[in-house]
């Protein structure tokens, strides 16, 4: 089995991105450029629509064999944050729409049967309730988890989603949730 994979972040070399929400470490992407993409309009910012419809196309693109169709994407993952030291209290409300962007992009190149791996942190607000609703219709299995390796002040949750039903099932709730993604506030 060949492992084949592609990632995005934000662009640490893209001037208009703020430093200090980027990590200060791009050691794995320079030793594995050619799995990387910073989407369309290159910032890697996954917070929209062209952006994840953008990331859609480089899957099929990068993920196609010729004359046999796109290989199945059987694992995206997904562990975004944006820092909230200012406002630790408001981590969840502040961290809502990158994750609703994050599974609206799963959910736009996982392949029927793949898993997703969501991070979260803690789920009070309605917006986070909201979404494990969507994931819990969508996967055959979903759980959460509290790795043994967080500390314990850490309020960071792990949502494992199995078994993906597929796009064709919600194909027109799937492209309601894109158009969502310019009005979710930030």
């Amino acid at each position: 089995m060949q492992w084949k994979w592609l990632a995005t972040t934000l662009n640490p070399y893209f001037e208009g991105n703020d430093v200090g929400k980027m990590i200060n470490e791009d050691q794995l992407m320079m030793t594995s450029q050619e799995n990387w993409t910073f989407l369309k309009d290159t910032t890697g910012n996954i917070m929209s629509e062209d952006n994840i419809e953008f990331l859609k196309e480089e899957v099929t693109r990068k993920f196609s064999i010729h004359g046999h169709g796109q290989i199945p994407v059987s694992l995206v993952t997904a562990d975004g944050s944006i820092d909230c030291q200012s406002f630790p209290c408001e981590q969840e409300s502040i961290v809502a729409k990158l994750q609703f962007s994050e599974i609206v992009a799963a959910l736009s190149i996982l392949s029927p049967g793949g898993n997703f791996v969501l991070k979260i942190f803690t789920f009070f607000e309605n917006q986070t309730i909201s979404h494990l609703y969507i994931l819990c219709c969508l996967f055959q299995e979903v759980h959460l988890f509290k790795p043994a390796t967080s500390k314990e002040g850490n309020s960071e949750v792990y949502v494992i989603c199995l078994g993906y039903y597929g796009p064709i099932l919600f194909e027109a709730e799937l492209n309601k949730l894109k158009k969502l993604l310019g009005i979710v506030p930030s």
